[in-house]
């Protein structure tokens, strides 16, 4: 566990190793579309091993029975791109048809596949920062003295889990994030959102 409040754990082995040659395969094929510096495709439904994925994601969250998952998408950021900080839910509610009239992203998974690369890690700025003795491979610091700021660092099959909302289905303004700029390489991660409605 990262944090409990905000929740946030982060996941060993999300991915399996076939299932990381496989979603890397489909990245080769894909056309891209151009998403705040980085390019992204969403894996077609159905796809077999995104059902698997979705499935993991569900059980994974599945005190949130509510969760309705959206198709997964596939994000591929090369030297100099990244993703300005942001938050994965939306501004105001959204009806979903059949579901609700008041819905939004509750919950997130970044998963990263490819990490062929330097740079590129996920920053929470608002969060409290890796702890001296946490593994480097996995996590970092902004700065050596800082105690805030949570830098993540892209390990295929790796990824982190968090919750969007408060209990009041307000934004939890500590998750926004970022990734930051890939210096050399090429990273490829996976968002998996899931919405909930009140």
């Amino acid at each position: 566990m990262v944090s409990d409040d905000p929740l946030m754990i982060y996941i060993n082995g999300f991915l399996s190793p076939y299932e990381i040659d496989y979603l890397m395969d489909m990245a080769q094929e894909k056309v891209y579309y151009n998403r705040t510096a980085s390019r992204a495709f969403v894996v077609p439904n159905p796809d077999p091993v995104g059902q698997c994925i979705t499935a993991r994601a569900e059980k994974i969250s599945g005190f949130l029975p509510w969760a309705i998952f959206e198709e997964l998408q596939v994000v591929r950021y090369t030297p100099g791109e990244r993703h300005d900080m942001h938050k994965d839910n939306m501004d105001r509610p959204f009806p979903h048809e059949g579901i609700g009239d008041r819905c939004n992203r509750l919950l997130s998974f970044f998963v990263y596949i490819g990490d062929q690369c330097e740079g590129g890690e996920t920053y929470f700025p608002h969060q409290l920062a890796a702890p001296d003795d946490s593994d480097t491979a996995k996590f970092g610091r902004t700065t050596k003295n800082s105690s805030r700021g949570l830098v993540v660092r892209p390990v295929a099959g790796n990824g982190l889990f968090w919750i969007n909302l408060k209990k009041d289905w307000t934004t939890d303004e500590r998750l926004k994030h970022a990734s930051l700029p890939v210096t050399k390489g090429v990273k490829y991660g996976m968002n998996i959102l899931g919405e909930g409605c009140y």
